[in-house]
């Protein structure tokens, strides 16, 4: 799995990145190392949303950032890969759709929380996933 990437290493190619797919120098770095706009563009697609609409671009760049920061509450350290750019990308989208519903998480999205966090329990005790 990938190494987790810093603001700092973000989008400059430093040794020891992992970067996502198909990104690009040029894409911006949320606080905890997630290539934001990649995830935004993900979150679009999700909400089926033209990429050259960006009225909702600062709410859900917002959205964006709380939804890392909560998953980094919990003890889930997010890293530069697909999976987890796609992780976001789901939750991002799920707490959108359903912001006014007050509707509980579908099972797949729960279970998919519950899985990378066990992967991060994992990974912090040493053993390999």
């Amino acid at each position: 799995m990938g190494e987790t990437v810093t603001p700092a290493e973000t989008g400059t190619g430093a040794a020891g990145t992992t970067p996502a797919v198909g990104t690009t120098p040029a894409a911006s770095a949320s606080p905890s190392g997630m290539f934001e706009d990649e995830i935004l563009m993900l979150v679009k697609c999700r909400l089926n949303r033209r990429a050259e609409d960006t009225s909702l671009d600062e709410y859900l760049r917002a959205r964006i950032a709380a939804v890392q920061e909560e998953l980094g509450d919990t003890g889930i350290r997010l890293q530069a890969t697909p999976r987890d750019m796609m992780f976001v990308a789901d939750y991002t989208a799920w707490q959108y759709a359903n912001r006014d519903k007050g509707e509980p998480m579908p099972a797949w999205l729960r279970l998919a929380r519950r899985e990378r966090w066990l992967q991060q329990q994992r990974e912090n005790a040493g053993g390999a996933v």
